[in-house]
């Protein structure tokens, strides 16, 4: 629904998939489309993907990319699980990479860093090095 355009309510997919398709389609006449940022944002796209799928949970915790700090592993467990399962969760599961992560829960992450409200995520290392802040005074 958001590569509708709410102008003409046509699909409109987004620029890095239009060249992924051109480059799946002919890759040698396209080759110029294979570039560093469209690779970044198919991998975002991939990890945000798999961060939302409940299929993916047991994988994501085996292989310790979800958040769980001081919480503990079977409470942020039960919580994932939960919220892809109940839209009205206030609180968020963080799924998470060296570069990327992924809010799980109805919390979204706004485009300035300094506006992420990290009392509706749960306590992240890897978040908190990179936003350069303490959970804990916040």
């Amino acid at each position: 629904e958001n590569w509708i355009n709410n102008a003409t309510n046509e699909y409109n997919p987004l620029l890095w998939w239009q060249n992924y398709n051109k480059i799946k389609h002919n890759r040698i006449n396209n080759v110029r489309y294979s570039t560093l940022s469209n690779v970044f944002n198919m991998l975002s796209a991939l990890h945000q993907l798999i961060s939302l799928l409940p299929t993916f949970g047991d994988s994501l915790f085996s292989h310790n990319l979800v958040a769980y700090n001081a919480l503990g592993i079977n409470e942020v467990k039960r919580r994932y699980f939960d919220l892809n399962r109940r839209e009205q969760q206030t609180n968020c599961v963080l799924v998470e990479t060296e570069l990327f992560a992924t809010p799980v829960g109805t919390y979204r992450f706004q485009d300035d860093p300094n506006n992420i409200d990290l009392d509706s995520i749960v306590d992240s290392t890897k978040l908190n090095r990179f936003l350069g802040r303490d959970f804990n005074l916040i």
